[in-house]
């Protein structure tokens, strides 16, 4: 049987259960009628923070961008349209291509805000850059971004500038201009034409020797056949061995017939 002293000690604990369970029936609603997307449901989808910053200069050139937003925008159900929200270029236009990194939200649920935005390329040195967000990025309770969101940053280092042809730089060297034929103190002003020059040129050589003249011997046509070249008895030689070759077998052919 319970005494009044255990009664009155029971009380306090039937209070804390009865408010622990109130809390936690009521959780949704204390914490903005969540709908599972980590923002509330009357909370309308943002931009809570981005590293690097909206504004930050001297910015890595690896071309990594993190972003996190105030509601869950990796669900499988909002991947591919979110994926194609985010673009990034110069500011002077030029697109940089990049990829869009989500994590699972079912295996790694912490992750369910974070989307990571890599270029393909090293980033330029000194360069501004502009990462543009679309309004068409969704969170997994339906509602939109709604309007553009932009993240500017500046990288790390200077400007690459093409190189220019150095200018001259004067040595002191002075270049010395060929030298010009004397003119003829006789004759100043005159033009040396150049049937002058070929004169003087022969005058200055020494005379050579007349040519000689080389004399053909002159044939004297006679009725007598002309003598046989000495070029052309080496093709007359193989015909007479040959025809003195075929009297002698006919010679021997003869005697044998005339000896039966």
């Amino acid at each position: 049987m319970i005494t009044t002293d255990q009664m009155k000690t029971r009380v306090p604990v039937f209070i804390i259960l009865a408010v622990l369970a109130c809390l936690f029936m009521f959780q949704p609603a204390i914490a903005g009628e969540g709908d599972g997307s980590g923002g509330g449901q009357g909370v309308p989808l943002g931009l809570a923070s981005s590293s690097p910053a909206d504004g930050q200069t001297d910015v890595a050139l690896t071309g990594e961008i993190k972003l996190t937003f105030n509601k869950n925008v990796i669900n499988l159900t909002l991947r591919e349209n979110n994926k194609k929200c985010f673009s990034l270029s110069t500011a002077s236009g030029l697109k940089v291509p990049i990829e869009v990194i989500m994590a699972d939200d079912q295996l790694y649920p912490e992750e369910k805000r974070n989307i990571s935005i890599k270029s393909s390329q090293p980033l330029q040195p000194g360069t501004a850059y502009i990462l543009k967000i679309s309004p068409a990025l969704q969170a997994k309770n339906g509602t939109s971004l709604g309007h553009e969101v932009t993240v500017n940053f500046v990288t790390v280092g200077a400007v690459s500038k093409p190189v220019e042809n150095p200018p001259a730089v004067d040595t002191g060297k002075v270049e010395l201009q060929p030298e010009q034929p004397a003119a003829n103190p006789s004759d100043n002003n005159s033009v040396v034409s150049p049937e002058t020059d070929d004169k003087a040129v022969g005058e200055a050589l020494p005379e050579a020797p007349a040519a000689i003249e080389q004399q053909q011997p002159e044939v004297t046509s006679t009725d007598a056949e002309p003598l046989t070249a000495p070029g052309d008895a080496g093709k007359i030689w193989p015909w007479a061995a040959l025809l003195l070759a075929a009297v002698a077998v006919g010679l021997v052919y003869y005697r044998r017939r005339n000896a039966k």
